[in-house]
């Protein structure tokens, strides 16, 4: 019997896309880094309806390491979103930095809301 509890975040950090703001042949490059990445709320009456799905965001990342966009690019259930969304937008990176300058840059991570065993 599965109990209900909370979402678990999908930390197969996908820094799948590293794109900094246009530059050219960098000597070196540091990808930005979770720093603090408080989990999703997942809502008692989604628990009860037993949802449980993966949401892939693309998250714009700042200069100072604040998550300042994200975007929804595959969901397995939309139910899901918004709070995927507000989840993400508090987080925390260190900013990536290219030559040692911080740039702004876009990762993309997945969420995973699961009722534990």
């Amino acid at each position: 019997m599965k109990k209900a509890t909370s979402a678990v975040i999908g930390f197969v950090l996908g820094f799948v896309v590293f794109a900094c703001a246009g530059r050219a042949a960098p000597s070196s490059e540091e990808r930005a880094v979770p720093l603090r990445t408080p989990p999703p709320e997942y809502p008692l009456s989604l628990r009860q309806a037993k949802v449980e799905g993966i949401v892939a965001l693309e998250l714009k990342v700042s200069t100072s390491g604040d998550v300042i966009d994200a975007k929804v690019i595959n969901t397995s259930d939309a139910r899901l979103n918004p709070y995927a969304l507000r989840a993400v937008k508090r987080w925390k990176f260190r900013a990536a930095k290219v030559d040692d300058t911080p740039v702004e840059c876009v990762v993309q991570v997945p969420l995973s809301f699961r009722l534990e065993d």
